[in-house]
């Protein structure tokens, strides 16, 4: 009916011009609900007088041509925004929009797994009261807890919810292979409608809206069920299988951006997590950095002062034994008195080192630079270790070449402490022979 206006003009105008002409249109046939394309090649002809006499030509069936042009064009739309969109979310009342119209069909509206729950995301063509009644799909009992089966797993209701479950076999009346529910009487009540499907659905739309179409696609990504694409119509036989293999098409392609978009948004969030955590654990870690090396600050502090304050009774010690041993004692006192000294000499370097350590540690390790002997120093060290070198037989000298300056410049503490651990280790791994400093 809405071409007929169309047609009339056309036909007149081809006897007008006198030329053949091609159209598409669409006819409806009385009492029925659907209507068919149609393509006519025709030639207008004339009586001799040259009056219109009627048409000659071909009038063709193009239904499935201009169906399957369309399917391809909306499949085409939808995934143009499916790629256009930032969100595929945000894509949705726009895909929905073009369903609707490329199919004319009254009702649309897509569920999407909230939680536990598949609420509608977005409707367009359903009533507020429908919206109401069938906004979640969770059965509860009589104390509004959510009825679960053996599983654990929440019972979702009516034909939505043994869609979304993936329980319907293609084995089943009005299912297809993907798992989806279409049906195009719902009102007849017949051998074709079974009984439990009008109990299912008794309670909500079915009595109360009167739609008679309705196609119910799960929404997938491989096996798992994302949420439901839902049709609806109050014409009859506005469905047909090659419509419900498009929107099963559609509504695949829908769950796998959906997905996509699910698992870089679970990827970014693991990223700022592990970006956060590795932040807090750096800042602990530094914490933890200054607070021990403040530690170790104050430990190295408390050594050098320590060492400090031990060396000089230590030195005390050293020279009071050195006087001692001066005086010619009896030989059982020397004893005495060399083994103070010897003893006292291995702590003193002992205190030496551990103040040297501390002072590296404590960043307060500075060098002096005097003016000192070489000669004076060495004479000293042999003196101090002449006792062991004798003890254990052993020969210790030291030969400075007369070319030496008699004052040198540098750290006279530091070169007695290198020379006292050289000979000092020189005695300890040396049985017999010399040892000679030069």
């Amino acid at each position: 009916p809405d071409d007929r206006e169309g047609v009339r003009i056309q036909n007149e105008k081809a006897f007008a011009q006198r030329t053949a002409y091609s159209r598409i249109y669409r006819f409806q046939k009385k009492g029925s609900e659907t209507y068919r394309w149609l393509e006519d090649d025709f030639q207008p002809l004339f009586d001799e007088t040259g009056q219109p006499n009627g048409f000659s030509g071909l009038t063709r069936d193009v239904t499935d041509r201009i169906q399957s042009e369309n399917q391809k064009r909306l499949t085409r739309e939808v995934l143009s925004l499916l790629n256009r969109q930032e969100s595929v979310v945000d894509a949705t009342h726009n895909i929905l929009r073009i369903i609707k119209m490329e199919m004319e069909i009254e009702a649309i509206g897509v569920r999407l797994l909230n939680g536990e729950d598949f609420p509608f995301r977005d409707t367009i063509g359903f009533s507020q009261e429908f919206l109401k009644e069938n906004q979640s799909l969770l059965v509860k009992d009589e104390n509004g807890l959510v009825i679960r089966d053996p599983a654990g797993k929440p019972i979702l209701n009516g034909l939505c919810g043994k869609v979304l479950s993936g329980q319907a076999m293609s084995s089943e009346t009005h299912f297809t292979t993907n798992g989806s529910f279409w049906m195009n009487n719902m009102g007849s009540v017949n051998e074709s409608v079974p009984v439990e499907f009008l109990k299912e659905i008794s309670g909500n739309f079915y009595q109360r809206e009167k739609y008679e179409s309705i196609a119910l696609i799960p929404i997938r990504s491989g096996h798992e069920i994302l949420g439901l694409l839902h049709l609806n119509d109050h014409r009859p036989n506005r469905l047909t299988p090659e419509i419900i293999g498009v929107l099963e098409e559609l509504a695949t392609n829908f769950g796998i951006a959906l997905a996509r978009e699910r698992d870089a948004e679970a990827l970014r969030t693991s990223y700022e997590t592990l970006e956060r955590k590795v932040q807090e654990r750096t800042e602990e870690l530094s914490i933890a950095k200054d607070r021990a090396e403040s530690a170790t600050k104050a430990k190295s502090n408390f050594l050098a002062v320590m060492s400090h304050e031990i060396r000089t009774p230590m030195n005390v010690i050293l020279g009071m034994t050195y006087l001692g041993l001066r005086t010619s004692p009896q030989p059982r006192l020397r004893n005495y008195l060399e083994k103070i000294t010897t003893a006292s000499q291995l702590l003193l370097q002992i205190i030496n080192d551990i103040l040297d350590f501390s002072k590296i540690e404590a960043g307060r390790m500075d060098l002096e630079i005097l003016d000192f002997s070489v000669k004076k120093i060495a004479s000293e060290i042999l003196e101090m270790f002449q006792v062991r070198a004798k003890e254990k037989g052993l020969c210790l000298s030291c030969q400075i070449p007369d070319s030496l300056p008699f004052f040198v410049k540098g750290d006279s503490l530091r070169l007695k402490q290198i020379l006292t651990n050289l000979i000092n280790n020189a005695l300890k791994f040396t049985e017999e022979g010399e040892i000679k400093i030069s």
